[in-house]
């Protein structure tokens, strides 16, 4: 039984290793039609109404490295604001006068900073992770210019138990001003401020990728799985699903006409992502 164990995680770790490479060879070559992908099980029912991706590379260590880079930073602001109180109760009181409660000698004041063991706990809970960063691209006729949309994807070291984690952000919304505001002269200035603002700080506040998100991160493996498509090769179905919801995104956001089986009616404004294999039509997840 243990023999056997070992040998399926050995199978599927090689499955993974070729998944990953062809990838990259793929990403290499990509043409005017975007990255060719493979093909799996599933695959089939995913229409691409034109989307591709445009790139794929992977970019573990520059992720890595601006985690240690920020965890770094706060250390030195938490030590610097923890000697700055230390020295202020020290002389007595701040600069304006505040008296402040002088710190026993006995009893020293503990720096509120990560210990050691504890950063090293929680780089060791994403020990073997890997990051990657895709390109979505579909470009509009009538010289309405290409949408482009970044996915930042991390593959967890339990890969395919555990399965991917996507992010997506609008990058370039075809010819106009990506936060030009057109058509939006009737929206509260406060909610287009802090929608505004979340952008700059890299946020996506658009509910239709947060739609697409959850296609990916939290229905992707159960649809892999009732399609037959292998567990090792789930990344490649989230790209065939990541393609399809956004492509037809596009389309919606730039009136272009879309496939459905039924109106949306009510409250519930989220794109019908589902695609009906039988009717040839999408639908929306109830």
């Amino acid at each position: 039984m243990l023999v056997s164990l070992l040998r399926q995680r050995v199978s599927v770790s090689y499955q993974v290793k070729g998944m990953l490479s062809e990838l990259h060879n793929l990403s290499q070559t990509v043409r005017a039609q975007g990255m060719s992908l493979p093909s799996v099980a599933g695959s089939q029912d995913l229409p691409s109404y034109n989307g591709m991706v445009t790139g794929w590379t992977e970019v573990t260590k520059e992720v890595l490295a601006a985690q240690a880079a920020s965890e770094g930073a706060e250390d030195d602001m938490m030590i610097d604001r923890e000697m700055e109180r230390e020295l202020r109760a020290v002389d007595g009181g701040d600069e304006e006068g505040e008296v402040l409660s002088k710190v026993e000698p006995t009893e020293p004041a503990t720096k509120n900073v990560i210990h050691a063991t504890q950063k090293h706990a929680a780089q060791m809970a994403r020990k073997g992770h890997r990051f990657f960063r895709a390109t979505l691209s579909k470009t509009l006729p009538a010289a309405a210019g290409t949408w482009l949309v970044q996915a930042d994807v991390e593959m967890p070291g339990g890969y395919p138990k555990a399965p991917p984690v996507w992010s997506l952000k609008v990058v370039q919304r075809g010819s106009s001003k990506l936060n030009s505001g057109a058509g939006l002269s009737d929206a509260d200035p406060i909610a287009l401020a802090a929608a505004a603002a979340a952008r700059q700080r890299g946020e996506e506040t658009n509910t239709q990728l947060k739609s697409i998100e959850d296609e990916l991160n939290y229905y992707a493996s159960s649809q892999a799985a009732a399609h037959g498509c292998p567990g090792a090769k789930l990344l490649v179905y989230q790209l065939w699903v990541a393609v399809h919801c956004f492509a037809m995104y596009v389309d919606t956001e730039s009136g272009q006409s879309v496939p459905t089986s039924r109106e949306h009616r009510g409250r519930d404004r989220r794109l019908p992502f589902l695609w009906n294999v039988q009717t040839k039509s999408q639908e929306q997840r109830t």
